[in-house]
C-alpha cells in the first residue's frame, strides 16, 4: 500500500485534479461513478485531495510558503501544526464562550434574586 499511497498521493496533488476536485466539490456532483460505499484506495484519494487542496489553499493566502510542497514531510508537518494551531484556537474559543455564558447566568441569577428581594420587601 505504501507505494500506491505516494502514487495516489503524486495524482492528487497534481494541477488537474486538484482542479477537477474543486471544480466537483462546488458543483456537488460525484468524483467517481458510485456514489456510496467507497473503496479504501477512493477514500485515501479523497483525503488527499482535500489535504492538498487546502495546503494550497494556505499557500495562496500566504500562511506557508510553496517551499513546503518540496518534501511530503513539510507537508506533513505544516498540516499537522495548522491543525494544532487551529485546535488551540477552537479550545480558545470555547473557553471565552463558556466563560461568557457563565457571566450571564451569575447575572441573571442576581437579576431574578433582586426581583425577589423587591418583592419580599414590598409584603
Amino acid at each position: 500500500m505504501k507505494d500506491t499511497e505516494v502514487l495516489i498521493r503524486e495524482i492528487a496533488k497534481s494541477n488537474k485534479y486538484q482542479t477537477l476536485f474543486s471544480f466537483f466539490k462546488e458543483s456537488g456532483i460525484n468524483f467517481f461513478n458510485n456514489d456510496c460505499e467507497y473503496t479504501e484506495l477512493q477514500i485515501v484519494f479523497i483525503n488527499y485531495l482535500s489535504f492538498y487542496s487546502s495546503l494550497f489553499t494556505e499557500i495562496a493566502i500566504g500562511t506557508v510558503d510553496d517551499i513546503v510542497l518540496e518534501c511530503t514531510i513539510y507537508e506533513d508537518a505544516f498540516m499537522y501544526w495548522n491543525r494544532q494551531k487551529s485546535k488551540k484556537e477552537t479550545e480558545k474559543m470555547v473557553k471565552e464562550t463558556n466563560e461568557i455564558n457563565r457571566k450571564k447566568e451569575i447575572d441573571s441569577q442576581k437579576q431574578i434574586s433582586w426581583i425577589f428581594k423587591s418583592k419580599r420587601n414590598e409584603t
